[in-house]
C-alpha cells in the first residue's frame, strides 16, 4: 500500500511504498497479551529483542527461528529494566530501583564471539528460558551481574546509559563519565592498542581522551555505536568520537577527540543528535541541518 508523502528536506517528497512479507513471524500473541504491552524493540546483527511492559524479555535468533521467553527472576520485585542494549553476541540490561540503585546484567545471547566478555568482574546468575513455539521446552542461560562498577563508580554515581558496538560496551555515569570495555582491536574503546593477539579489554576502565580537547571536562549524555567506534554527545552540545579509522588520514582512533567546527554551521547552531553505522556518521543541529560523513570516503573530515 502507498503512504501519504513526506518532506524530509524542504525540497523532496516522495511516496514510499510497504509490501507485507507473510514469512514474518510475530511474537507469540498469547505471551504479548500474558505479559503486556511492548515497551522496547531492539535489533542487533542476527538477534531481535522485545521487552514487554511487564520486563519480560523475549529473544529471538536467526541462528535458532524461534522466540525465547527470558524468565529474569534475578530481577528485585521493585526494579525495572530502563535500558537495553546488545552486541553481536551479547544483550546487556540496565536495571533501576529508586533514584540511583542501578544494576547492570549481560547475557550472551547468541553464539557469535562468545569468548568476548563485558566486564572483568561478574557475578553469575543462571536463569530459566522459554522456548516459544507449538510446544514450549525449558532451557537455562547463564546472565551475569558486572560488578566492575562497584569500585569504580564515585560517592552517588551511578550508570543512566548503554550503548553497544560490535564487541564493546559504553557506559555514561550519572557525574557524566564516559566508560567502556571489550574487544580494542581498532581502538573502539579509546584505550592504546596492545601488540598482542587477544585484543579484548574486559575490565570497564574510564575511555582516554585527546589532550588537544577544548573542552577537558566533557559531560556526556548519549552515545552510539557502529561496529568499531563510538559517537557521544555532551550537555553541552560538542560531538566526542574515537575507533575505527576516525584519526587523522584514516588511522584508528585510540582517544575520545572532540569534533571541530563544521563550516556549514551558523555561530550559535549546536549539535542536538548523534547516529553511526559501520562506516557512516550522522549529526543533527539545532537548525535542523543533517551533517553526513562517510570513512570510507572522508577520512580527513573529522
Amino acid at each position: 500500500m502507498s503512504l501519504l508523502p513526506f518532506s524530509l528536506f524542504h525540497d523532496h517528497t516522495e511516496s514510499i511504498d510497504y509490501f507485507h512479507q507473510p514469512f514474518f513471524t510475530d511474537v507469540p500473541k498469547h505471551l504479548v497479551h500474558k505479559f503486556g504491552k511492548i515497551k522496547f524493540i531492539l535489533c542487533r546483527e542476527s538477534s531481535c529483542y522485545v521487552v514487554s511492559e511487564h520486563d519480560e524479555l523475549f529473544v529471538r535468533s536467526s541462528a535458532h527461528h524461534l522466540w525465547e521467553r527470558h524468565v529474569l527472576d534475578f530481577k528485585w520485585p521493585n526494579e525495572r529494566i530502563v535500558k537495553i542494549s546488545a552486541s553481536y553476541h551479547a544483550c546487556v540490561l540496565l536495571l533501576q530501583s529508586g533514584n540511583r540503585n542501578v544494576r547492570v546484567f549481560a547475557c550472551q545471547t547468541n553464539d557469535y564471539g562468545s569468548d568476548y566478555v563485558f566486564g572483568e568482574q561478574r557475578g553469575n546468575v543462571t536463569v530459566n528460558v522459554e522456548l516459544v513455539n507449538d510446544e514450549s521446552s525449558w532451557n537455562t542461560k547463564v546472565w551475569y551481574r558486572v560488578e566492575d562498577f562497584d569500585s569504580l563508580l564515585k560517592d552517588g554515581e551511578y550508570i543512566t546509559n548503554i550503548s553497544c558496538a560490535a564487541f564493546t560496551c559504553c557506559f555514561i555515569t550519572s557525574h557524566g563519565r564516559l566508560l567502556a570495555c571489550g574487544c580494542n582491536q581498532f581502538a573502539e574503546i579509546a584505550q592504546p592498542k596492545q601488540n598482542t593477539s587477544n585484543y579484548n579489554i574486559a575490565k570497564i576502565q574510564e575511555c582516554c581522551f585527546d589532550p588537544n580537547n577544548e573542552c577537558k571536562k566533557p559531560f556526556f549524555v548519549k552515545t552510539v555505536n557502529g561496529d568499531h567506534n563510538i559517537i557521544a554527545l555532551t550537555k553541552d552540545h560538542d560531538i566526542f568520537y574515537c575507533g575505527y579509522t576516525m584519526d587523522y588520514n584514516g588511522q584508528d582512533l585510540p582517544v575520545m577527540r572532540q569534533l571541530g567546527r563544521i563550516p556549514q554551521m551558523e555561530d550559535n547552531e549546536h549539535f542536538i543528535d548523534i547516529s553511526a553505522t559501520y562506516y557512516e556518521k550522522l549529526y543533527l543541529t539545532s537548525r535542523f541541518l543533517l551533517i553526513y560523513f562517510n570513512l570510507m570516503y572522508c577520512n580527513n573530515c573529522n
